[in-house]
């Protein structure tokens, strides 16, 4: 059973992933090098992949959905 320690720390892990998935895509729209571009593009979708991960874990511990 989670704790709320663990649920704190989980949805401040989500954040984290969501906020630097934004960055990066921000940092993909501003970039002029097609390769950096990518980069960060591809370094979104990684951020992405890890905010699906703690959304899952919120879910299993049937808490409210992000």
């Amino acid at each position: 059973m989670l704790g709320s320690d663990d649920v704190k720390r989980y949805r401040r892990n989500l954040r984290g992933e969501i906020d630097s998935a934004a960055l990066y895509r921000m940092l993909s729209t501003a970039e002029s090098s097609p390769e950096l571009a990518e980069v960060y593009g591809r370094l979104a979708a990684v951020e992405e992949k890890h905010a699906n991960v703690w959304r899952a874990r919120l879910r299993s511990a049937s808490l409210p959905r992000w």
